[in-house]
């Protein structure tokens, strides 16, 4: 075996090994932060904008990085709103290439042309994931009229690039599964796979961006006389083989029936919450606070954010999260390969 491997498994382990303790054994594998609320769209199922006009200064977000990278974070989500609202947005991703950190942004995309797109090239290997809801019509819906064609041709230049040799960048999709695009899911994956998207990611929808256990029956929420048409959507999904796209499957797909009509367990599916992802959010006053769906476990104008993380308060949200009898099955808090020892064996094995 060699040493690359016997690390990713001693990882694993350790990640297994910290939830069942409660303390954090090995640093997390991602740090989330966001760049700016501010957003271009009013998409109907966000209310990120209502939030008001925050954003960390560029010094803040390189200190959290700095930070992050000591205590071995290798990669930076950086979300928003929409992240190209900001100006400084590519010496954000110069430091990130400067920490050795592979960043992810999170886009509606809109904004992409092949200026912007070229900046790119000089920002190191990092991921763009493009925020989709369905075909043409069905996006537009959701994220107002003409967006779809937008996004879509963000992508194509992307890769008219990338075809170019010109960077190393991976392209996703992440779509919100709803009562009113379930009959777009298949054909959206089968789009994204003929334009060379690499990686769909199908996720369940919250209430809000704010509260994540507090979801409820929205306009968007699938109920129980719709749970057929997703089971049988779901299904082809997991059947797809497509030339290039594959499809994120972390969570399970299969669960999200029983996430729907709320009776999700943790025998389904273990939350990671207080030990994959760190979370930055910005206070009321500005200040960078290290959060998770539980509620804020440090003040990063007043701690570390090393000693946040391993904090008392951390502990006792950790505790909260393990405890939660209303799972959110998000992929930011999903480790399938830690989720049991019987896990961690499997995934030596792959």
């Amino acid at each position: 075996m060699n040493s690359e491997k016997f690390n990713k498994i001693l990882r694993n382990f350790r990640f297994w090994l910290s939830r069942g303790i409660g303390l954090p054994l090995v640093s997390p594998d991602v740090i989330q932060i966001p760049m700016t609320n501010l957003c271009n769209l009013r998409c109907r199922m966000c209310s990120i904008s209502e939030n008001g006009n925050r954003e960390l200064s560029k010094e803040t977000i390189i200190d959290i990085l700095d930070q992050a990278s000591a205590m071995g974070i290798k990669e930076a989500v950086l979300t928003g709103g929409e992240p190209f609202l900001r100006k400084d947005i590519f010496d954000i991703l110069k430091h990130c290439r400067l920490r050795s950190m592979r960043w992810v942004i999170t886009t509606n995309g809109t904004l992409i042309d092949r200026d912007l797109a070229q900046r790119l090239s000089d920002s190191g290997g990092g991921h763009l994931h493009f925020s989709l809801e369905g075909l043409e019509k069905t996006n537009d819906f959701f994220r107002g009229d003409g967006n779809f064609k937008k996004t879509t041709e963000a992508i194509k230049i992307i890769n008219s690039l990338r075809n170019k040799g010109a960077f190393s960048l991976s392209v996703g999709i992440a779509c919100t599964v709803m009562k009113q695009n379930l009959d777009n899911l298949l054909g959206l994956l089968e789009y994204s796979d003929s334009i060379n998207v690499d990686v769909v990611n199908f996720q369940p929808m919250l209430k809000n961006n704010f509260n994540t256990p507090e979801r409820g029956d929205s306009d968007f929420w699938i109920d129980a006389g719709k749970l057929g048409d997703l089971n049988e959507v779901i299904k082809r999904i997991k059947n797809y083989r497509g030339h290039h796209v594959s499809v994120f499957q972390e969570p399970d797909l299969g669960l999200f029936s029983k996430y729907y009509l709320k009776n999700l367990n943790n025998g389904d599916w273990k939350c990671f919450g207080g030990y994959k992802t760190i979370f930055i959010c910005i206070g009321d006053d500005g200040s960078p606070l290290v959060y998770t769906c539980h509620g804020i476990c440090g003040n990063l104008n007043e701690v570390s954010l090393k000693k946040a993380w391993v904090s008392h308060a951390a502990r006792q949200l950790r505790e909260k999260s393990k405890k939660c009898k209303e799972l959110c099955l998000q992929s930011c808090y999903s480790r399938e390969s830690s989720s049991s020892l019987l896990n961690v064996i499997r995934a030596s094995k792959l």
